[in-house]
């Protein structure tokens, strides 16, 4: 089972101690860290995790630019584009970002995720 964000950021906090603060410490000190905001970033290394994130996720990719997903309404469907703007023009699908020369390049970082309805 992995650890829990508190948990990891307390193992974090007493590293960092040198291997000397109390746990009870490290605990308070992560429970500080959390409740400021901090969230570990979520990284996307290929284009199947790419393609499951939802509909109006932001990521950061490789080559510094932000991207949203959005659908594309095809006579065959719709299908999930990326672009850095809210429309499909200039828009990828996510094979695009693994192109050597002309993608944005993964890793990309996500920025935001829409919350679940």
């Amino acid at each position: 089972m992995s650890p829990t964000p508190r948990e990891e950021l307390s193992g974090v906090i007493w590293a960092a101690s040198n291997n000397v603060m109390r746990q009870e410490a490290t605990l308070r000190y992560a429970d500080a860290v959390l409740a400021a905001g901090y969230r570990k970033l979520r990284i996307i290394t290929t284009t199947t995790e790419l393609d499951a994130l939802p509909v109006r996720s932001v990521i950061l990719a490789a080559n510094g630019e932000p991207f949203i997903a959005h659908n594309y309404d095809r006579r065959d469907g719709q299908k999930k584009l990326w672009s850095t703007g809210g429309s499909s023009a200039g828009a990828f699908d996510s094979e695009w970002f693994i192109k050597p020369v002309t993608g944005a390049g993964l890793p990309a970082i996500v920025l935001s995720e829409p919350e679940a309805a």
